[in-house]
């Protein structure tokens, strides 16, 4: 049962359909709503995951407000408080 819907799923992400995948992303998501630590060039900043876009990209709020795009880097929940 579990194969049949990773094929399904993966034959929609084949016809470039990811709508259903990132929804499965969204809900299940241990990092959306959370504070983490985005590790990019040897900065650490902390941020709040707010959401996974349609192209599964991750948005944060910056510590300023602003919403950024994170689309490579390390993020990590470790030391969150």
């Amino acid at each position: 049962l579990i194969l049949n819907n990773i094929e399904v799923l993966y034959e929609d992400f084949l016809k470039g359909d990811m709508k259903e995948p990132i929804e499965i992303c969204r809900k299940n998501s241990t990092l959306v709503g959370k504070e983490v630590y985005i590790l990019d060039r040897e900065k650490k900043r902390k941020v709040k995951a707010v959401d996974i876009d349609d192209n599964g990209i991750l948005i944060v709020e910056n510590e300023y407000g602003k919403l950024e795009n994170i689309v490579s880097g390390e993020v990590s929940v470790r030391g969150v408080e």
